[in-house]
């Protein structure tokens, strides 16, 4: 994987699962803090979108903001606030 996404920068891997492996991302410009959530398996893309458009419609202080989403449907690569 590369060691940058866009603006942010790629630091290491904090989790892994069946589905995705998340990393944690430092915005290159704002010094910002975030996750970054990688699906291994493209088949999943459709769940995974389902899992997007749901935590969008969330707000509280212990669930994650999406904040860029921009090969959702190419199932590449998301962030979220970390």
């Amino acid at each position: 994987m590369s060691d940058k996404y866009g603006d942010w920068q790629i630091d290491n891997e904090v989790g892994a699962g069946g589905a995705s492996q998340v990393f944690l991302v430092k915005h290159r410009g704002s010094e910002q803090i975030g996750a970054l959530k990688r699906l291994k398996n493209p088949i999943r893309l459709d769940r995974f979108a389902d899992e997007v458009d749901a935590v969008m419609k969330l707000d509280h202080p212990n669930i994650v903001k999406i904040l860029d989403y921009p090969n959702l449907y190419l199932g590449r690569l998301r962030l979220g606030s970390f």
